[in-house]
């Protein structure tokens, strides 16, 4: 095990991950690519010209961590960051009132002048700039875009006075800003997510598992283990589960036996570097005669794989993802697949602010998120699964849940890391 942490190691840091200095560095130039290459595209979408990300120590809007450099996780008193851009030039100035640190000053400008409390210099900038609209964190559609707090809320409109009636909701520019990642950050993400799946492959293995013996739980902590190791964080989990010979339903506790189809759900992100992955892979544990997983079984990976084939071909930019989900779903029927699709967009959170294509609880039309556009640079969750009655288990129906990492540029769709094409042998 300590040869393959220490190549996870020698991966993060030949992208500046690792060690923590390094990923703190790292950090500040994602954040401030971020800030010169999605903000203006995101104010301009959403035809915002002023937004104000206004946040209370101990109770932080989501979108701070996002905005925050690393040396400054949390808001200090009351912290306000205002963007404004110029619709003639698409420039975005970006101001920071409140306590600082010399990271955030580095990035943000500090307008406070002296004797100004921070909601007296807000409303200064908001006379000076004299927006069309000031959008605020506030969302029916999602918890991310929804983080200024009630009473910040009254106390921002009653700073800028006469100007609160041009208070909007800013869910337009806080999603756009959420969903699209850049070159950087792509690149961090692959490699975040071939690590995850060495995860995976270390601890499905018989370094880890004795069969007999081992338990679900003792492979999730092994897991957690290495993630520690690493210097970064699991965000779920990870869950491992087993279907096995016999048992109508999938066993998420138990002492794991030869025979037995393993899964892990599987993610975390870093200790600066805020992106996540999310990945499902799965194994077989050979019986002592075995030496391959029964045919019906890996039958059944492959046709996964087909599925994920068909929805990465019906991801087009524009499309809802109720539409890429209908489209799918019935293009996999038709090809005699029992298909179930549920994927989301993934990076900046695990379960991410952009359009989902199709829920676990709701294999059908999806209100709200589900009529979220597809857009360029977005980076997904391919989250599905497919069943079918295997004669090998004596028809009982088995499940392959699977979940691969993908991005869709401007003119295709491709997996970040190597897809899981063979069932790992345990």
């Amino acid at each position: 095990m300590e040869k393959q942490l220490e190549m996870m190691k020698e991966k993060l840091r030949a992208i500046g991950a690792y060690p923590l200095k390094a990923e703190a560095e790292l950090s500040t130039r994602i954040l401030k690519d971020r800030l010169e290459q999605v903000l203006p595209w995101a104010m301009a979408e959403a035809g915002v010209d002023f937004w104000a990300v206004i946040a209370r120590e101990n109770h932080e809007d989501p979108l701070h961590k996002t905005l925050y450099t690393w040396d400054m996780p949390l808001a200090r008193r009351v912290s306000i960051m205002i963007f404004c851009r110029d619709a003639a030039s698409g420039e975005v100035e970006k101001y920071y009132l409140g306590m600082a640190c010399p990271s955030m000053t580095a990035v943000y400008k500090n307008p406070l002048q002296k004797g100004e409390s921070v909601w007296d210099a807000a409303a200064r900038l908001v006379k000076e700039h004299d927006p069309k609209a000031i959008a605020v964190n506030r969302s029916r559609l999602s918890g991310f875009c929804d983080g200024i707090s009630s009473t910040l809320y009254e106390q921002f409109k009653e700073a800028i006075g006469e100007y609160a009636d041009r208070v909007v909701d800013g869910e337009g520019v806080s999603l756009r800003w959420l969903e699209r990642v850049t070159p950087l950050e792509i690149e961090v993400m692959k490699v975040f997510t071939e690590i995850t799946q060495d995860v995976v492959k270390a601890c499905f293995s018989r370094d880890v598992i004795t069969p007999g013996v081992t338990t679900t739980d003792d492979v999730s902590w092994a897991m957690r283990d290495l993630f520690h190791s690493l210097g970064v964080h699991f965000w779920f989990g990870p869950d491992v589960n087993f279907q096995r010979k016999g048992s109508s339903s999938v066993m998420t506790e138990g002492v794991i036996q030869p025979g037995d189809l393993l899964h892990c759900d599987i993610g975390f992100y870093g200790t600066f570097v805020k992106l996540y992955t999310d990945v499902q892979w799965v194994g077989y544990v050979l019986g002592e005669e075995e030496t391959e997983a029964p045919a019906e079984l890996q039958d059944l990976l492959d046709q996964g794989n087909r599925f994920r084939r068909i929805v990465m071909d019906n991801m087009e930019i524009g499309l809802t993802g109720n539409q890429v989900f209908m489209a799918a779903m019935e293009s996999a029927q038709a090809a005699g697949l029992r298909p179930w699709l549920y994927s989301h967009t993934v990076g900046t959170f695990g379960h991410g602010a952009g359009p989902v294509i199709g829920m676990y609880d709701n294999q059908g039309f999806v209100p709200g998120k589900g009529e979220l556009k597809l857009e360029a640079d977005m980076v997904y969750a391919l989250e599905l699964n497919v069943c079918d009655d295997l004669a090998c288990w004596d028809g009982q129906t088995v499940y392959m849940y699977i979940e691969e990492n993908i991005c869709q540029e401007k003119d295709r769709v491709y997996y970040l890391a190597e897809q899981q094409k063979k069932l790992i042998l345990i």
